[in-house]
């Protein structure tokens, strides 16, 4: 019981305190990464010699929780603000359908670069945070690493990683508190939509760490030698 009501009090007194904004990767933080607002962020300037433009989104790894596609869909929807094109779930699967590949395999991977004219990828996994369910508090916590890459061994050009935080509850100091705690514990856990707002916000917090160069050029897509000779190919071809 103590342990809950410390776990209960922290975000209170640490709630002033708490880092926010970005900070680089990998800096030690006071607090626990399901209480640290703050984005980590790591971007190298070979990013800007390479300009990516195109990026393929690369599903979540095997062996991960159901809320995979959520966030795989979110990280998608919000790399669009960033890259003018943006290959992710259907039209990925299509291509790797067509083109018999596996994006596991290093040579696939460059292979399908090559055949799309989207040479790098996106890919994220699971990192920090912790669900917490005490009766009369609740917390819900999602975590993602992100990095982007040119599909190769080289090092990533831009990784971040970020955890997002949702909780409710209130401390059991009278038999009423009890009460409304768990009604508003319970609430949080009963959150269907609490799923697709948490992926929405870690991807956003996430993408927004990318510069944004301005490169979206309609159909057009460029490469550091000037425009491809061809269109790349696509899911409708």
């Amino acid at each position: 019981m103590t342990r809950y009501i410390l776990l209960l009090i922290l975000p209170l007194l640490t709630a002033a305190c708490v880092p926010d904004g970005p900070r680089p990767y990998g800096a030690q933080a006071d607090l626990p990464p399901d209480l640290d607002r703050s984005t980590e962020v790591d971007l190298s300037d070979a990013y800007f010699a390479a300009l990516p433009d195109c990026v393929t989104i690369l599903p979540m790894g095997a062996g991960t929780d159901g809320g995979a596609p959520v966030l795989e869909a979110a990280m998608t929807r919000h790399a669009r603000d960033r890259f003018s094109r943006v290959i992710g779930g259907p039209e990925r699967r299509a291509l790797m359908d067509r083109l018999l590949v596996d994006l596991t395999v290093p040579e696939d991977r460059a292979y399908f670069a090559h055949r799309t004219r989207c040479g790098h990828f996106l890919t994220f996994a699971p990192w920090g945070g912790e669900d917490l369910y005490a009766v009369v508090y609740s917390r819900k916590a999602v975590g993602i690493a992100a990095q982007l890459t040119d599909g190769g061994d080289s090092a990533p050009l831009w990784r971040a990683r970020h955890v997002t935080v949702r909780s409710d509850g209130s401390l059991p100091l009278s038999p009423l508190g009890v009460v409304i705690g768990a009604f508003e514990a319970a609430r949080l856990e009963g959150d269907t939509d609490l799923p697709n707002s948490m992926a929405d916000d870690v991807a956003r917090r996430l993408i927004s760490t990318l510069p944004d160069l301005g490169l979206r050029t309609g159909s057009t897509v460029l490469t550091n030698g000037g425009v491809l000779d061809g269109d790349p190919l696509t899911m409708g071809d």
